[in-house]
């Protein structure tokens, strides 16, 4: 083993539905993922190639199996991981070989937060990274996911997101990836220490007008109705932080209440969906 040995790293950047085996559940809500899912993939890949070279680091290998594990959701999937890294051990892994563990780790159960379905909101980055962090959300866990995108993206040379149907491959010394993949592990270590975060209504705000839900003057005791010929339910987005609350929860805050101090009640659909409707 030598740390000076030039280790090649080739990782191919499939669609989306070959890259992940499926994105958890949140209760009722749906899981946003904060990177992509070929950013977990991409680092699972890399880490994956390396903890099984012949010139990975004693430590590297034991931290970046547990810190894959960790990305699993289930343990059938740690089991395939640790398997996948003993019988592979001391050998050069194609991509194709690795592929068929990467892929059940491109949505960590600590990579995403719980939000309403995709078409309800108006923010929705699809395949990029998400902009806005929940207000609620920890800075901490925020900052370890974002650490994730950039360092893995660095580590080919890319500035830019890879397109699907792309090869990377990156040429380092075995040092240099023992490092980045360190670096790696200790993010993924960050962010799984407070895990996907909860739906949190407060970090949410109405998008698509709130005109109509202002109660007129001298007609304060009418709820507000579903616009006519509207949305069949509102558009939401990640609030910023300096933007007062569009809407509370009404199993929260009586209804009239909410109406009277001009805030837009909304409840969750019910039925275990991951929409908000109007009252």
């Amino acid at each position: 083993m030598s740390g000076k040995t030039n280790v090649t790293i080739d990782v191919r950047i499939r669609t989306r539905a070959e890259m992940n085996t499926g994105t958890p559940r949140m209760g009722n809500w749906t899981y946003h993922h904060v990177q992509p899912v070929r950013i977990y993939y991409l680092a699972a890949s890399t880490i994956l190639r390396l903890i099984t070279d012949v010139d990975c680091f004693a430590e590297t290998r034991v931290l970046g199996t547990n810190a894959l594990c960790k990305m699993c959701n289930n343990v059938h999937n740690q089991t395939a991981v640790r398997t996948f890294v003993d019988q592979n051990v001391d050998s050069v892994t194609t991509d194709d070989q690795r592929a068929v563990i990467a892929k059940l780790l491109a949505s960590p159960p600590f990579g995403g937060f719980a939000g309403m379905n995709p078409t309800q909101r108006s923010d929705d980055p699809h395949d990029a990274p998400e902009g806005l962090r929940p207000d609620s959300a920890s800075a901490g866990w925020w900052e370890g996911l974002n650490q994730i995108g950039g360092e893995i993206l660095a580590a080919f040379g890319l500035h830019l997101m890879p397109a699907p149907n792309t090869n990377l491959s990156a040429t380092k010394q075995a040092h240099e990836w023992n490092t980045i993949v360190l670096s790696l592990v200790g993010n993924i270590e960050l962010a799984s220490l407070s895990g996907a975060h909860a739906f949190e209504r407060k970090d949410w705000k109405l998008t698509n007008g709130d005109n109509w839900t202002i109660p007129a003057a001298g007609d304060r005791g009418q709820f507000p109705a579903r616009p006519a010929g509207g949305a069949v339910f509102p558009t939401m987005a990640l609030r910023p932080r300096a933007e007062q609350y569009s809407y509370l929860d009404p199993s929260v805050v009586p209804v009239r209440s909410l109406v009277n101090r001009g805030t837009t009640p909304l409840q969750i659909r019910a039925g275990g969906s991951d929409y908000i409707d109007y009252v």
